[in-house]
Formats: structure tokens, sequence, C-alpha cells
């Protein structure tokens, strides 16, 4: 079992496991840091890191890395809420351009949009380099709303996650 001493961190750190992963990229038991403000689930996870390596493990398979948030805006209509939304679709690398000013790691790579009556629920899709970035992309989602309105001032905001975002559930 790996061990890698833990030696600085911006924010609270400690060192869970053994963690027992499976996969065709790696199979072995890590003891790995988990930084959070959160410092409850250092044991919580611990535990569960602990019941893998008394098992088959972890068996992992990477498919694909992003993490998203979602954002709903409102409009007068349904063709003023399609209007705008093909405008802001055209427009990803202005949208990559106001992700840029909040995060070095945080990237614009998809969106997928539904528009229901005049809301457009928007799911906004980011890589975020080795970082889990829940927080990173809601950042990044809270920065474009205020420019996504003043581009676009026939829109107004409903919420930062419309329950479109796929982060602990399954994309629709």
């Amino acid at each position: 079992m790996k061990s890698h001493k833990i030696q600085q961190a911006p924010i609270p750190m400690r060192s869970v496991g053994p963690l027992k992963i499976c996969g065709h990229i790696l199979e072995e038991k890590l003891m790995v840091p988990l930084a959070t403000y959160e410092t409850p689930l250092w044991p919580s996870v611990g535990r569960g890191a602990r019941i893998s390596a008394l098992t088959d493990g972890i068996r992992t398979t990477i498919v694909d890395e992003r993490m998203s948030r979602s954002i709903l805006l409102e409009a007068k209509d349904a063709l003023e809420a399609v209007q705008a939304l093909q405008s802001i679709k055209s427009r990803q690398d202005d949208l990559n351009a106001v992700v840029a000013q909040t995060s070095r790691f945080a990237k614009l790579i998809d969106m997928h949009s539904q528009v229901v009556a005049n809301l457009i629920y928007l799911r906004l899709e980011f890589t975020t380099g080795d970082a889990s970035g829940h927080n990173m992309v809601t950042n990044a989602a809270d920065k474009l709303i205020p420019w996504l309105l003043n581009e676009y001032p026939q829109l107004e905001y409903c919420s930062i996650s419309g329950n479109y975002c796929s982060d602990k559930k399954p994309p629709p």
C-alpha cells in the first residue's frame, strides 16, 4: 500500500483509507488526501474507504471527466427563449472568456439545454483539472449569470441550479 506524505494545503486536509481501487488502469490500495472544510467528512469517508479494502474493492472505469452546473433563466415567451438560447450556444468562446476569469483550471466544454415554455434550462459542462470541481463550477456559473443577463437583457435569472445538473444523478 502506497502512502504519500501530505505537507501542505491551503485548506484542511487528512489522509483517508486505505481505499482499494480496481480497474483497467489501477489496482491497488491507497491512502488518499481529502481536502475539505467539511471536516466531519474525514471519518465518514475514511470508514467507507476502509470497507472497500475488506471487499473486492471499488471497480472503476473512466468514461468521461466533467462537472456540470445548471442555471435556469426565464424569457417573456417560448420564441424569445429559443432565440436567446440559439445565440448563447453560438458564443462558447465568449462564455469561456468569462469562465477563465474565475479559474485557471475550469473550461466550459459543452452545454445542454431544454426550453420548457418560456424557461431555459442550461446545463454547463466543464473540465476542472485534477479537482473534483463542485465549487469551481458553481463559481463559474455564478459569474456567467450576470454576463448572460447583461448580454441578453430580455432574460431573467431564476436559479443557479434548476435541477438540471448531473454531478450526483444521471444526466437526462
